[in-house]
């Protein structure tokens, strides 16, 4: 483990939600960009680019992303919300122990979500994570305080010391700043850092927040009672809530707020925390959900939840109202901070046309066909053969998020991973694209044969029917799938690691995305 008084703590910003082309820079908003644009020149179907023996791993690559930064940075609206790792280590036991209704087809879509978690031995890795919600003016809330020093409650199992001070230090939050600490539960790893073993609160300026059924729920000699409950209150600093509480901002449409939501199950008065920047929403989650098997399969029971059906209904509701809104996911252990609910129901891994060895684009088989374009503003145009259709196989990978990364007159192009808070692996890139129809962000696309009816739509917007032609599904967070049609001049399939945040001299097939920029001195 680090130490937790090293100042040189990794740090990221993660441009998912404010960089990037201008029309896709807002990560809580399913826009559909669509656009006709007639460019001439059509380009060849040009060869991959073959990932390079580093970057071929997208596990690894996770793996090796989440740890790179111990602090990741998004804005939502007005508010700044940076997550903070505490720590990362192994829990004690085994994942089926800890999880035993999960099944094989469970293991193996979380897998897929998380790969980080996946240890030698079926151990689970986990992250510990706090969040800090800066609001305008400087002003702090932090959402959990961690595993805490050596000598905290944690110590018994958790990879302590935590290194949750040096964080903010580095981010350029004192304990002085932090007007208000939510405890989304007393759990032990949620409340190390809320004071010292000695029983002085960390930051002396704060009210700590808790449910009142939290408090309630302990017993007098539990730990949480007699290490932070009693310490806080002979403080004057423990504020007790009872139910949905604001606590900053005004909770109305487009207003902007920061609000408490009881999510009781894990524990008696567990509660999430909503940050609503007037469109752009986060939900920081606490525990409701815990590992990536919860998230791929809510129903999934986690050993120590005091309430497991209430647990199980809680998150099913907070999941399915999270796809309705599209608003996006802040977890406390999972080995990446920012997730999206996955889509109900999913029965396939998140990857699509399965192959080993080089990914191809495979042509529909269909007959040649003469199309006469009608006349119009351009006059009679050539007549094209149209062979254009395109079925993707994409190569074997995780490619569960995707967004567009670029888009212009003459280029447009899509990322791919399995999280996109750091960076993506994959890309399709259409040359002189004619006619997009396609979600900003989406999950779990299906690749599929144009209808005659696409075709029809692109020859009536272009005058033409180019190649290729490529149509799917997907999910965009609403209640239905999105559906995506793309024609262009041409199709590159370019796979290697493509990082969404500054990294100095990136190895051979790494690059950074067009939005990245090195920090200001």
């Amino acid at each position: 483990m680090n130490d937790p008084t090293d100042p040189a703590v990794p740090f990221a910003e993660d441009p998912g939600a404010g960089a990037g082309p201008e029309a896709v820079s807002d990560p809580g908003r399913r826009r559909v960009l669509r656009g006709a644009l007639a460019v001439a020149g059509a380009v060849a179907l040009r060869p991959l680019v073959a990932a390079t023996p580093a970057t071929a791993d997208p596990a690894g690559s996770a793996a090796s992303a989440a740890s790179a930064a111990a602090v990741v940075v998004r804005r939502f609206g007005r508010y700044e919300v940076l997550a903070l790792l505490d720590a990362h280590g192994p829990f004690p036991g085994t994942a089926q122990a800890a999880f035993p209704d999960a099944t094989a087809t469970d293991w193996e879509r979380a897998r897929r979500l998380d790969p980080a978690a996946f240890g030698p031995n079926d151990t689970w890795q986990l992250d510990f994570r706090c969040y800090a919600v800066r609001r305008p003016g400087g002003r702090v809330t932090l959402v959990d305080t961690g595993i805490g020093p050596v000598g905290s409650p944690a110590s018994g199992w958790a990879p302590v010391p935590g290194r949750l001070p040096a964080v903010l230090a580095r981010t350029g939050i004192a304990p002085a700043d932090v007007e208000t600490v939510v405890l989304t539960h007393l759990h032990e790893d949620h409340y190390g850092w809320s004071v010292t073993p000695e029983g002085v609160p960390v930051f002396p300026n704060a009210r700590y927040v808790v449910q009142h059924a939290e408090v309630a729920a302990l017993g007098p000699t539990r730990t949480a009672r007699t290490y932070v409950v009693e310490p806080l209150l002979r403080a004057g600093q423990l504020h007790e809530v009872d139910g949905r509480t604001v606590l900053a901002g005004r909770a109305r449409p487009g207003g902007g707020a920061i609000t408490l939501l009881p999510t009781p199950g894990h524990t008696p008065g567990h509660q999430s925390v909503l940050v609503d920047g007037g469109g752009d929403r986060l939900l920081l989650t606490g525990d409701v959900l815990v590992h990536a098997v919860q998230l791929a399969t809510p129903a999934v029971r986690y050993l120590f939840e005091a309430d497991p059906e209430t647990a199980r209904r809680t998150r099913e509701q907070l999941l399915g109202e999270a796809r309705r809104t599209g608003t996006l996911l802040g977890t406390a252990h999972l080995n990446r901070p920012f997730v999206r609910p996955c889509p109900p129901a999913a029965p396939k891994p998140p990857h699509w046309h399965p192959r080993t060895g080089t990914p191809a684009l495979t042509p529909l088989a269909q007959p040649k066909q003469t199309m006469t374009n009608p006349p119009g503003p351009r006059g009679n145009l050539p007549d094209r053969r149209f062979g254009g259709g395109l079925v993707i196989q994409l190569p074997e990978g995780s490619w569960w998020d995707w967004d567009v990364v670029e888009w212009n007159a003459g280029r447009l192009r899509l990322g791919a991973g399995s999280d996109l808070s750091y960076h993506h692996g994959l890309e399709l890139v259409f040359s002189d694209p004619l006619f997009v129809t396609c979600p900003a962000a989406f999950q779990d696309p299906t690749f599929r044969e144009p209808t005659p009816e696409e075709v029809r739509v692109v020859s009536r917007q272009t005058g033409e029917i180019p190649a290729p032609v490529v149509a799917f599904e997907a999910d965009a967070g609403g209640p239905e799938p999105a559906a995506g049609l793309i024609a262009a001049g041409g199709l590159e399939v370019v796979q290697g690691t493509v990082f969404r945040y500054w990294r100095p001299n990136p190895a051979p097939g790494e690059r950074l995305a067009p939005w990245v920029r090195p920090p200001q001195a």
